[in-house]
């Protein structure tokens, strides 16, 4: 299976290498397999779901403690 690369966009518009270190703004440099992973991704059909439904997304950036904080507390918020 062929995959097209498509470019990759830092923050502000401008075009990042795949290999990069951040620049300012950015918190992390693209991994170099990222767009062949989002391409694989995005070749997938999506699932269809019955409604009403609601769906969470969590990302975090943050050190150890505060990180295992996050986790006890998302723990609870599943448990509830």
């Amino acid at each position: 299976m062929a995959v097209r690369e498509a470019p990759v966009s830092a923050p502000g518009g401008e075009s990042a290498d795949a290999g990069s270190v951040p620049s300012s703004g950015e918190l992390f440099a693209p991994h170099p397999l990222r767009q062949l992973v989002l391409g694989e991704m995005h070749a997938r059909p999506f699932q269809l779901v019955e409604t009403p439904r609601v769906f969470l997304h969590y990302g975090f950036a943050t050190d150890d403690d505060a990180a295992q904080a996050d986790r006890e507390w998302f723990k609870g918020f599943c448990r509830a």
